[in-house]
């Protein structure tokens, strides 16, 4: 048996959800691709999918091998491609990158035209999407992620600090009143993203002491767009990246509030799919943005406080 070929068969068949769609993606029988992924199942000694006339799904087991087996492919496909490319100025390769759809449209598109102006072999397919992604599963070799932090097991590089603005608009503060310490909030309707984790739940520092208050309000939505529009309209507070309400903010569209409770920064973390090989590819694009993001020169996303843009300092 070609495990190599058998292990890739088995990726394909848990991606596409079926033996008949990963059979035909792959120019097999169905026939074939069961008895490739049988075969494997035979030589690791575990039954890695639950098999039904109606779905497939993974075993416990199954999952695990199915991380690994894609972090040791991509790896492996990576390497590869890199090889092919130095022997040959011609030789194209592809890049999926998934990005945060806010994110990407305000700040990214710099670094994205540089990254295909210094790259013209590679093919880059973009996906946006808020949510997070998994990389193996889905196929991606990069993801950018805002986020307060990630857990010790993601494999991720932070690559700028994302200031945090809380905000309101003037007719929303005419209405209801502006708060003056986080815990007013309480009482207050606040716009909840729910992209973030815990999505009900804005921190703030002062004086070296961290404040975390609780929120709620009756409209809640994955998109910092769609939010800064209703937060334009009166709809209520809002606790998002300054990026995205910058420009509300210079207009006088949006006012900052709790100027002297300082939220919480975010960071944007470069999240990849394994550490043991990072493609020259994907650490250029990671680079490119790095230096894109640097505003200052240091690595922090450029801060709007008090509707006037400035130059922020380092972290």
């Amino acid at each position: 048996m070609d495990k190599l070929a058998s292990i890739k068969v088995f990726l394909q068949v848990v991606k596409a959800g079926s033996f008949i769609k990963a059979a035909e993606q792959l120019g097999l029988s169905q026939t074939s691709a069961s008895r490739m992924v049988r075969e494997l199942e035979e030589t690791v000694g575990v039954r890695l999918l639950n098999r039904s006339t109606r779905s497939l799904s993974l075993t416990d087991v199954g999952g695990r091998l199915f991380t690994l087996y894609g972090q040791v492919v991509g790896d492996l496909e990576g390497m590869e491609a890199e090889a092919a490319g130095t022997g040959s100025s011609k030789a194209r390769s592809r890049l999926r990158v998934a990005l945060p759809y806010s994110f990407a449209t305000r700040r990214l598109d710099a670094a994205i035209c540089r990254f295909c102006e210094e790259h013209p072999t590679v093919d880059l397919e973009i996906r946006l999407d808020d949510s997070p992604t998994d990389l193996v599963r889905d196929g991606f070799d990069l993801s950018i992620r805002i986020a307060p932090a990630l857990s010790s097991s993601t494999i991720a590089r932070r690559i700028a600090s994302v200031p945090m603005v809380t905000c309101a608009a003037p007719a929303y503060l005419a209405r209801r009143g502006r708060p003056l310490i986080p815990a007013d909030l309480a009482t207050h309707a606040c716009l909840i993203y729910t992209g973030a984790d815990p999505a009900d739940e804005w921190i703030f520092e002062r004086d070296g002491n961290r404040e975390v208050q609780r929120v709620a309000g009756a409209v809640k939505a994955n998109s910092g767009d769609m939010l800064r529009s209703l937060a334009v309209a009166g709809q209520g507070i809002l606790f998002q990246p300054a990026f995205i309400v910058s420009t509300e903010i210079a207009s006088g569209k949006l006012l900052p509030i709790l100027e002297d409770f300082e939220p919480q920064p975010r960071s944007a973390y470069a999240i990849y799919p394994s550490n043991r090989f990072i493609p020259a590819k994907v650490r250029a694009l990671t680079d490119i943005i790095a230096i894109e993001l640097s505003d200052d020169g240091r690595g922090r996303v450029l801060e709007v406080p008090s509707g006037k843009e400035v130059a922020a300092g380092t972290d």
